[in-house]
């Protein structure tokens, strides 16, 4: 179990104010279970793991991990990062080159002044389960980016920790590579039952790892909750942003009826579930959808409640999906449709959807939206 409350850590430089890197966040990870921290560079979540590992110590706060307090501001208690039970891989890796891989994997345990046949015992249990046995006595530098990450993880292992906790470990593999280690990751945890957190700003990653996301942003929790909640059912119109590609149309409100509320926009007049953020005084609204919430419809049902028209600016086939850009007005959308559809799809004409899944957030939600967009753009794997 990890367990933070109410964590802080500022950087400042001479004769500069002070900047929350983690601003006041807490989260909670059951025993046995993954929680990823999520979000792009400079949100805080490597700080917030370093803190848990006790290479960076925090302004104020508590970190328990299992039953044991490891940081307490309140008591001035703060353990050092070798007495905390835990393993740890680093983005960079940190393999020793001088080193074999049985040697690297070895080398927390001879620190631990750990039994030459125990520790002989450990290594090759941990090589076994991450699939580098056969290469136990290669010198480091002589693997691949694949196995030196198993080799980081089989020694973050190897001691048995109660915790895992992983610093963008996939982010220097390719993408084929990154996808397999993610499956590998995911099953070697729930073999060991280890409690794991891992940072990344990938959302794939997130939501395929993990029992809990926590979204992170300027150094604080935007929203944490299962993969599937925070996709389908997000709360704060960044995190709906961030978890996959999407529309935003700022959109008149036509009122409320029982559950339903009625929103108008150049691409048509929707009903939405009524969120209970409603009042009923609001004037406008932003009507929220995922790319690939859509379905085609006939021209027939062009006018009626729930369909989009709008004028076909460009479709392109990107073989898995085909991504055609519309406008209405003042307003555009991209919607990702089946292949197939390709031939009822001609740039210049209209087109009808109708968006499924839609969600309805304040009006002024659309600058959440636009800086989630540019937080995913500028990381290194973008959407």
């Amino acid at each position: 179990m990890i367990e933070v409350e109410k964590l802080v850590k500022s950087y400042g430089t001479a004769g500069r104010r002070a900047s929350a890197a983690v601003d006041d966040i807490s989260f909670t990870v059951p025993a046995g279970e993954v929680v990823t921290l999520l979000g792009a560079s400079g949100c805080g979540k490597t700080t917030t793991l370093r803190c848990v590992a006790g290479l960076v110590s925090p302004d104020s706060g508590r970190i328990q991990l299992g039953e044991r307090v490891v940081y307490d501001s309140a008591r001035r208690l703060n353990v050092s990062p070798d007495k905390r039970d835990l393993g740890m891989v680093f983005q960079s890796y940190a393999i020793w080159p001088h080193m074999t891989v049985k040697e690297n994997v070895a080398f927390p345990l001879r620190c631990r002044s750990v039994a030459r046949a125990a520790i002989e015992k450990k290594v090759t249990t941990a090589l076994e389960l991450v699939g580098l046995a056969h290469l136990a006595d290669r010198l480091a530098p002589n693997l691949s980016g694949g196995q030196q990450q198993r080799v980081a993880l089989a020694r973050a292992i190897v001691a048995e920790p109660d915790v895992l906790l992983l610093d963008e470990p996939l982010s220097n593999l390719d993408a084929k590579l990154r996808d397999d280690m993610r499956g590998e990751l995911r099953g070697l945890q729930r073999r060991l039952g280890l409690t794991m957190c891992f940072v990344t700003h990938d959302q794939t990653e997130a939501m395929g790892l993990a029992d809990t996301v926590v979204l992170m942003r300027d150094g604080r929790i935007v929203e944490s909750g299962s993969p599937r909640q925070l996709y389908e059912a997000p709360r704060d119109p960044y995190t709906a942003s961030f978890l996959g590609s999407s529309n935003l149309w700022l959109s008149a409100s036509l009122g409320a009826d029982g559950e339903k509320v009625r929103l108008r926009n150049d691409f048509g007049t929707f009903e939405v579930d009524r969120p209970q953020w409603w009042t009923g005084e609001r004037r406008a609204a932003a009507f929220f959808f995922r790319r690939h919430n859509v379905r085609l419809v006939e021209p027939t049902a062009a006018g009626g409640p729930n369909i989009a028209t709008g004028r076909v600016t460009e479709a392109v086939f990107l073989g898995e999906t085909l991504h055609v850009s519309a406008a209405a007005g003042e307003l555009t959308a991209t919607v990702a449709l089946d292949p197939w559809d390709a031939s009822k799809v001609t740039v210049g004409d209209e087109i009808h959807f109708a968006p499924t899944h839609p969600l309805v957030f304040p009006a002024g939600a659309e600058r959440d939206v636009e800086a989630a967009e540019q937080d995913v753009a500028a990381e290194p794997s973008g959407r």
